[in-house]
């Protein structure tokens, strides 16, 4: 199915969401699979806030004993109830609600402890000790008001060391996602503020940030746009032995110095048609990198790093590459899967794993993002097949019918192999490609995860395609990592 294009008569359309886009939800036969109508995102997740002193604080994580020291008072005073669990360590990210710092019921405003490392004893000097058990237990004390600002104080040292006493970025991370080390967009990290255990400058081995590892490719400008210029070079894969067109877009905040040591998610942008020497994303048929600069200026987005490769050598549709190592011709797929995600490496800041890989394609960029995904879901955690069909149907196949078969979405897609996350869309006014996408979509087998996105009156136009940037900017921002900050 190639994509057909009215971008000479389709209108530039800025909203926060597609124009009447509706939806349902409902679960799809393959039930855990989580295939679903789903109406269009709504956004990202709501910034946590910290609720200082005057919450419960709580953690995860390893459960250390905790011996603070209280004074004893001279006579007694008011009665405060201070209820205390424990709020295991974390390397170098603050806990829920908090920046390295503990609450307890009953004080009020942040206090900070002791430098990192400090350690309180529990000896017997004639003064009262209060233990903190693991996580598990609560312990109930009647303090005095001068002994309730003494444990507040002591508190707020339980986040700066771990069980070993290490600080900061070398702490071992808990098991969550804060405790990871990374800082997501908005958070008061991302904005400059201190902790009580700094965090290196230098990329740990458990960071989540990959600093270009070289060699530099040699970027020429392709054209400006209003959110940046789109940069291009020529990719000669060594692993591939395919050498064709790559286009980049860095987001503008990839070169503000406030970002200076942080790695951003990297967008692999596939075009609809043969794309022989071109890609549409990036011209102004799709502005992808406006909407994108605009809605991370709202808050509503990541700032991608956005990769846009070519797809085929030549212009006869019925004998395309379908993003794949057809035997005898060039190694497209491995230039795709390995080659391309090795140049982002080697010249840009980028997050470290899959959690920061997304793929996008329209039509036959579709079934390029929705193979990929499929095939590798070790490197790419989300995609969004838009418009596509699921079957290669090259003549170049013809004599590899197991190969094609190995290639093909319709088949990998109830194998069960593959953990990522996708949004898959389909045209309202097409009957088509809407019973062609939501058949596929009933298919899909656990741990692969799909929601269906119907567009009301969409048809198989890059004009429509454009109407449906927003929408898929933001799913893609609330199943990929944002920018991270070691």
């Amino acid at each position: 199915m190639a994509g057909s294009s009215d971008a000479g008569t389709g209108e530039l359309i800025v909203p926060d969401r597609a124009p009447g886009v509706t939806g349902t939800r409902a679960q799809s036969a393959a039930g855990p699979a989580r295939a679903r109508l789903c109406s269009p995102p709504s956004g990202g997740d709501a910034p946590r806030r910290s609720a200082g002193l005057s919450k419960a604080f709580t953690g995860s994580g390893t459960n250390i004993g905790l011996t603070l020291v209280l004074p004893q008072p001279a006579r007694p005073g008011p009665r405060h109830k201070i209820a205390g669990r424990h709020a295991s360590a974390r390397g170098g990210a603050p806990p829920p609600g908090g920046h390295g710092r503990c609450r307890a019921p009953g004080l009020s405003g942040p206090t900070r402890g002791p430098p990192p490392g400090s350690r309180r004893s529990g000896r017997d000097t004639g003064r009262r000790v209060l233990t903190v058990q693991p996580q598990s237990t609560r312990i109930r004390a009647v303090l005095t008001g001068a002994a309730a600002f003494t444990l507040a104080a002591s508190l707020a040292a339980c986040g700066s060391t771990d069980a070993g006493g290490k600080k900061g970025d070398n702490a071992k991370a808990a098991g969550t996602a804060g405790a990871s080390g990374s800082t997501a967009p908005g958070s008061p990290s991302a904005a400059g503020s201190t902790s009580a255990a700094p965090a290196s400058t230098t990329p740990t081995a458990s960071g989540k940030v990959l600093m270009p590892t070289g060699p530099a490719a040699a970027l020429a400008k392709a054209r400006d746009t209003a959110a940046g210029q789109i940069l291009v070079t020529t990719l000669a894969g060594p692993k591939s032995g395919v050498s064709g067109k790559v286009w980049v877009w860095l987001p503008p905040e990839y070169n503000d110095p406030k970002f200076a040591k942080t790695g951003f998610p990297v967008l692999t942008l596939f075009a609809g048609g043969q794309s022989n020497g071109y890609n549409t994303w990036t011209d102004d048929q799709l502005p992808i990198q406006q909407e994108d600069a605009e809605l991370s200026k709202a808050g509503k987005a990541h700032p991608f790093i956005m990769i846009m490769p070519v797809q085929n050598f030549n212009s006869d549709e019925k004998n395309a590459l379908d993003c794949a190592d057809i035997p005898g011709q060039p190694k497209m797929g491995t230039w795709m899967a390995e080659d391309i995600p090795d140049f982002v490496r080697a010249n840009f800041r980028t997050v470290k794993g899959r959690d920061g890989w997304g793929l996008m394609g329209a039509s036959t960029g579709a079934f390029c993002s929705a193979k990929l995904a499929l095939q590798h879901p070790d490197k790419f955690k989300a995609a969004v097949p838009i418009d596509g069909y699921f079957n290669p149907d090259s003549g170049l196949w013809k004599g590899h019918e197991a190969e094609r078969q190995a290639n093909s979405p319709e088949t990998m897609v109830a194998l069960g192999k593959a953990d990522v996350k996708m949004l898959v869309t389909a045209g309202g006014a097409n009957a088509y490609e809407t019973k062609l996408v939501k058949a596929w979509v009933a298919k899909a087998t656990p741990p692969l995860a799909i929601e269906y996105y119907e567009q009301p009156g969409g048809k198989h136009l890059t004009s429509d395609f454009k109407k449906m940037i927003p929408d898929t900017l933001q799913w893609l921002t609330k199943n990929l990592a944002g920018p991270q900050s070691d």
